[in-house]
């Protein structure tokens, strides 16, 4: 009887310490990775709806061979706003690689969803490439403008997904919270 007692006491010290343990790393879980990474698929797109909003107006500033020194300059001036934007891309990537690096019994779902992210990004932007380079990849861009935003809007599916994807483990650690 005593040993009984004694085991339930002991259990009983020992359970709310595991109990804490399991709080503090779905806490953690959340805090750390989960919340910080829909912040990053958050930013990438926005980056890809400035990356096509770029696009647009650099299809609409004229050709190439700029008529003009201001439709030149305005050309350029978009040309390295996507350029910038394609940087800021790849440096949230990086971001997201970091973190997904440290998990991967939670994170497996959503690497999947972001190389889908990144093979339809790609396909996108080479899509529309060059429509950047000349006069004519312009205008054979702005004839068959249609497939470039089915492109665009593989993109936007694809990160629709891993949003989702990001929710639904959001919402398990926060359900195992809860418990």
């Amino acid at each position: 009887m005593v040993l009984l007692v004694a085991g339930v006491m002991v259990a009983q010290a020992v359970l709310p310490l595991r109990t804490t343990e399991i709080l503090e790393e779905q806490n953690q879980l959340i805090s750390q990775e989960l919340r910080p990474l829909q912040t990053l698929v958050a930013d990438l797109t926005g980056i890809y709806v400035r990356q096509q909003a770029r696009l647009q107006e650099y299809l609409l500033t004229g050709s190439n061979v700029a008529r003009d020194q201001v439709n030149q300059l305005r050309t350029e001036v978009v040309r390295e706003q996507l350029n910038e934007l394609r940087r800021e891309e790849n440096r949230t990537f990086e971001e997201l690689d970091q973190i997904l690096s440290r998990r991967d019994d939670v994170t497996g779902n959503l690497r999947i969803e972001l190389a889908r992210v990144l093979e339809a990004a790609t396909a996108w932007q080479l899509r529309h490439s060059a429509a950047l380079e000349s006069a004519e990849g312009r205008a054979g861009y702005i004839q068959d403008v249609a497939t470039g935003m089915e492109s665009y809007e593989e993109l936007l599916l694809a990160l629709e997904n891993a949003r989702d994807t990001l929710d639904g483990d959001l919402a398990r650690a926060l359900d195992r919270l809860r418990e």
